[in-house]
Formats: C-alpha cells, structure tokens, sequence
C-alpha cells in the first residue's frame, strides 16, 4: 500500500521534475536560437542595404557640365550622411556579435562569419564612396576649369572686337584727309 504509493509518487515527481528541467533547457535552446536568428536577419537586411547603397557609388557618371557635376556633389553629400545611419547599426551588429560568440559559444563561429561578411560589404561601400567623391571633385574641378577657359575666351574676343573697333573710328586727321 502506503509504501508503493509513496514511492511512486516520488517517481512521479522525479519524472515530473525531469520534464521540466527539460522544458526549461528547451525554452532556453529557442530563446538561443531565436537571438541568433534574429542577429542573423539584422545582418543580412543591413549588408542587403549595404549592397543596394554600393550600387549607387558605382556610377560611373560624373557629370558632363558644372550645373551636373555640382547637382552630383550634393547628392553624394545626401549619401554620405544617409550612410551614417548605416554606419550605426553596422557598430550596434559589430557589438552585438560580440555579445552573442560570448554568451553562444557553440554558434561564435557562425557568428563570425556573418559579422566579417557585414564588415566586408561595409568597408566596400565606404571605400567606393571615397572613391566616388574623389572623381566627383576631380570632375567639378574640370568643369571649373572649362568653364573658366571658356569666360576667359569669351572675354578675350569681346576685348579684341572692341580693340579692332577702335581701330576703326576716324580720328580728325583721316576724316580731313
């Protein structure tokens, strides 16, 4: 009676304590999984902006006058501070990964891997944005340049015209002549 009944309660709540400590393990294995997935889908919407931003700094329009030239300057200023938005979250992923390889052992690999990737990306946009900016000041100093060549020109006509005109004009010597 009373023996067997106690001893299987007993089992009962070994089996019961089991069971939670195993619900608990598996609660604890989602809440991981969940924080790397959620890190992983972070990363791959930021690179995915990343790639999307670097398509613009490829370009290889630099503008054919000074007006064009000058209305790309300022959009690349537009971009440069859009970027720094992405700068933010790629340092808040950086840090982030940081956390996770330390608190996930078992996925710090994983982990790294993904964040070398948004690092990788990272560093291209920056790069071809300094590269873009480099060429657009280049080109505004062409088109700055032939701009001036072309005033100076102008001018140098007007003042040989107004030159040969004065030539022209009788002077009180030729007109009693």
């Amino acid at each position: 009676g009373g023996a067997e009944v106690l001893a299987r309660q007993q089992t009962l709540a070994a089996q019961y304590q089991t069971l939670q400590t195993a619900a608990a393990d598996r609660d604890t294995a989602l809440q991981n999984a969940k924080d790397i997935n959620a890190f992983f889908r972070d990363v791959d919407d930021c690179k995915s902006w990343v790639l999307e931003k670097s398509a613009l700094v490829a370009s290889d329009d630099y503008g054919r006058d000074l007006a064009s030239v000058e209305g790309l300057l300022r959009s690349h200023a537009a971009f440069e501070r859009e970027t720094q938005v992405l700068e933010q979250q790629t340092t808040a992923l950086t840090a982030q990964a940081t956390t996770l390889k330390r608190q996930y052992p078992t996925q710090a690999a994983r982990v790294e891997k993904k964040e070398a990737d948004l690092a990788a990306a990272w560093s291209a946009l920056r790069a071809g944005s300094q590269t873009r900016k480099q060429k657009l000041t280049e080109s505004q100093q062409l088109q700055q340049f032939r701009s001036d060549a072309r005033d100076l020109t102008v001018w140098i006509r007007l003042a040989q015209s107004q030159m040969e005109s004065r030539d022209m004009v009788p002077t009180a010597q030729t007109v009693e002549d």
